[in-house]
């Protein structure tokens, strides 16, 4: 494993240098994301660019919530296994990566989510899962959706990467997830908060 040190100073700055040059295309309303406390960013997932893209466009250090199997993969297994990113074996999920991501937004940290839970196999929105909706009630962190345009086209899953300008991001603004006290919170009522806040998302992605 490269050293820490190695990795802050060096590889790390790199990345987002390579980011910005060769894929960011347009960043839209950047300023959505808070400048300081939690904030979850939830946004569309079909590209393995797309968890060096969005932490590479921002000014605040962004955390992600990431599969294992990620760290046996050039570069991008350097940033999984170096940059805080909270591992979750998909076989086995469990619940320490969720314990993990409520520590980490408690201390006033920004964390980005993949809903969908895997990369599009053909760049289109899918289902959205609910745990992240869970997080947002539980630390009262804020939600930002988000709209990653142009990733699928430079790399898609099972496809060969493209040195194209092709990327859009939009960030949308926060939303606060408001539960009345001493109202069950049902599965159904988080997917459907995940459904609607997945729905912003692709508004967002037909507009750019």
């Amino acid at each position: 494993m490269i050293s820490k040190l190695f990795y802050e100073v060096f590889l790390r700055p790199f990345t987002v240098l390579l980011m910005n040059i060769i894929w960011v295309k347009k960043i839209i309303n950047p300023e959505n994301v808070p400048k300081r406390g939690p904030a979850i960013l939830a946004a569309n997932h079909s590209s393995y660019l797309d968890f060096l893209i969005v932490p590479s466009i921002l000014k605040r250090r962004v955390r992600i919530i990431a599969a294992k199997e990620l760290t046996t993969l050039p570069l991008i297994g350097w940033y999984a296994r170096n940059d805080g990113c909270i591992l979750v074996d998909r076989t086995k999920p469990g619940t320490k990566y969720f314990k993990n991501a409520m520590n980490l937004l408690e201390n006033n940290q920004v964390l980005l989510v993949f809903p969908e839970g895997t990369r599009s196999l053909d760049g289109k929105l899918g289902f959205w899962k609910r745990a992240f909706v869970r997080l947002s009630l539980i630390t009262d962190a804020p939600i930002i959706p988000v709209a990653i345009k142009g990733t699928f086209e430079d790399f898609p899953k099972n496809g060969k990467l493209k040195l194209k300008k092709n990327c859009e991001v939009m960030f949308g603004k926060p939303l606060k997830i408001d539960h009345i006290p001493g109202e069950k919170v049902t599965k159904e009522g988080l997917n459907s908060m995940a459904h609607d806040i997945r729905n912003k998302v692709e508004v967002m992605l037909n507009s750019l």
